[in-house]
C-alpha cells in the first residue's frame, strides 16, 4: 500500500501483472525554496514521481486503485486527483481508480465499484464535472438510501498542481531528464523554476 515509487518499477509491475493500491498522498507545491538550501535532485525526483505516478502506471498498464492511506487532510482529495490529471492521468482512468479497480482488486466487484443490476447502489450525485475544483456534491448514494450533502460547502479554489512538462524519453532516474523535467515546473502563481543546481 502506498507506491509512492511504483513507477520506478512500473514495468516489472506489468511484467508480473502485480496492481498496486496508490496512495493519493502527494508533495505540496514547491512555490518558494531557499536559495542558501537548494532542492536536492532526489527530492525533485521523488516530488515529480508523485505527481505523475498515477500516469505512468496507466501508460504502461499497471492495474492500480487509489487509496486515501496517508492522506491526511480529506479535502486533500480531489486536489490530490485533479493533480494527477493535470500531469497526466486521463479521467476516466482517474475514476475508474477510484471505484471499479479497487473492487476488482479485493474481489468484491460483483457487488460494487459500478453501476448495475444486482449490484449495491453507492454513488454520488454531482453538480458539474466531478474533477473540476468548482464540482458540488449534491447527494450521496449507500446501499440505495440517500443522503443530502450540505449547501454551505467550501468552494473548492485551490488549484490543482500544475504539471511537470515530461520530457519525451522520461526516466526517472535519469538526471538529465529530470532536470530537464524540474526547470521547467510551473508554479501556481505562473513562475518558473529555472537554472536549479544540486550538489546530490
Amino acid at each position: 500500500v502506498g507506491g509512492l515509487e511504483a513507477a520506478k518499477v512500473a514495468d516489472e509491475l506489468k511484467r508480473r501483472d502485480v496492481p498496486v493500491l496508490l496512495s493519493l498522498e502527494m508533495p505540496e507545491p514547491l512555490r518558494s525554496y531557499d536559495p542558501l538550501s537548494l532542492p536536492t535532485l532526489t527530492s525533485l525526483r521523488n516530488r515529480a514521481l508523485a505527481y505523475q505516478n498515477a500516469a505512468i502506471l496507466h501508460e504502461k498498464g499497471v492495474r492500480f486503485a487509489f487509496t486515501t492511506e496517508g492522506v491526511g487532510d480529506p479535502e486533500r482529495l480531489l486536489r490530490n486527483i485533479r493533480t494527477a490529471i493535470a500531469n497526466g492521468l486521463p479521467k476516466d482512468a482517474a475514476l475508474r481508480a477510484l471505484t471499479l479497480a479497487p473492487a476488482e482488486l479485493l474481489g468484491i466487484q460483483d457487488k460494487f465499484g459500478d453501476l448495475a443490476v444486482g449490484k449495491t447502489a453507492s454513488f454520488v450525485v454531482v453538480r458539474g464535472e466531478l474533477f473540476e475544483p468548482r464540482a458540488r456534491i449534491e447527494f450521496v448514494f449507500a446501499d440505495g438510501k440517500r443522503f443530502k450533502v450540505s449547501e454551505e460547502q467550501p468552494a473548492a479554489a485551490a488549484a490543482p498542481t500544475p504539471p511537470f512538462r515530461r520530457p519525451r524519453n522520461w526516466d526517472a532516474e535519469n538526471t538529465a531528464s529530470l532536470q530537464e523535467a524540474s526547470c521547467c515546473y510551473h508554479h501556481a502563481q505562473g513562475s518558473t523554476l529555472t537554472h536549479i543546481h544540486s550538489h546530490d
